[in-house]
This record gives C-alpha cells, structure tokens and sequence, in this order.
C-alpha cells in the first residue's frame, strides 16, 4: 500500500491547520505578566530564605521570614533581565558558563539597586555586620555559590515555564 503525493499534502495541510487552531487559542504570557511572576517568585524566596538563615544561624524554629516591598521590584526585574539574557545566549555558550553570567550580572543588578536604595536609607540589606568578604554591604561574595546554584534553578525551570506558559484567548481574540 501507498500513499500518493496529494494525500500527503492533504494530511500536511490538516495538521497545520490543526495546529494553527490550537495555537489561536492561547496567548503566550506578555512581559508583564512574567515580569509579575518573577517579582513573585523572588519575594518568595527572600522570605523562606530569611526564614531558614533565622533557624539556621538562631535556632529560630518558628521559621519568620522577612523581606521589603523592594524586593518584588529588585527581583522581579533581575530575573527578566536573566531572561533576555538566556534567550540571546542559550544556543551560544553553556549553561556552566550561562549560570556564571548570570551571577555577575546579579550583583551588578544587587549593587546597584542597593546603592539607589542606601541614598534614601530603604537599602533593605546590609551585610557589612554579618559576613567579611562584602564591598559596601551591598554585595557579598560569600553569597557566589548561592547566586550560582539560584540562576541554574532560575533558568532551567523559572524562565523555560514563564515563557512557555499562556492564557487561553477569549472568544473575541479567537474569532479575530
């Protein structure tokens, strides 16, 4: 048995138009909205952080965590820049190599806003008092193993999901 060659190009059209059909019904998550749930993410973070850095350093098992309303922004923004990053990156240089980018683009990203912040007294960190490798409490290398295993984390799972996620589309975006 045989298929002819216009009945593969009748099945090929079917599935692309399938295709194309279910594509109308989603709308990819616009920079916003990730923006959002990077902001999200990181603020969760910092706080389960703070929680455990307060039982592991005190003792503290009732596991309170903190973090200022900066931190939705500092992290939020990070992480989309990460994200642009990737996308221009990922087919050109190794994720080993990608991970570290990513952690000298972090602290350029920590010191920066820290020192906006620390001009106005709403820096929301200071790590002057607790570790000894910090430039200005701004940024502290002690953190490199952290920010490194953090932007792996990030990439492969944060970003590939925020940029494959979608909404289904309303039925006025579907009909148009």
């Amino acid at each position: 048995m045989y298929i002819e060659c216009h009945d593969c190009l009748s099945l090929f059209t079917l599935v692309n138009l399938l295709e194309m059909s279910v594509a109308a019904l989603y709308r990819p998550w616009n920079m916003y909205e990730r923006l959002f749930l990077y902001g999200l993410v990181g603020f969760a973070a910092e706080v389960c952080f703070t929680a455990t850095w307060e039982a592991v350093e005190h003792g503290n098992r009732k596991l309170i965590g903190v973090t200022s309303m900066y931190i939705f922004f500092v992290y939020g923004l990070s992480i989309l820049l990460m994200e642009k990053l990737y996308l221009n990156l990922k087919d050109i240089i190794p994720l080993p190599l990608r991970a570290a980018i990513y952690v000298f683009v972090c602290y350029c990203w920590e010191f920066s806003t820290g020192l906006f912040l620390k001009r106005w007294d709403a820096c929301p960190w200071d790590y002057e008092s607790y570790f000894h490798y910090h430039f200005m409490g701004l940024i502290t290398f002690e953190y490199i193993p952290v920010w490194y295993l953090s932007s792996l984390v990030c990439e492969r799972f944060l970003i590939r999901y925020a940029l494959q996620s979608a909404w289904l589309a309303t039925e006025e975006k579907r009909q148009a």
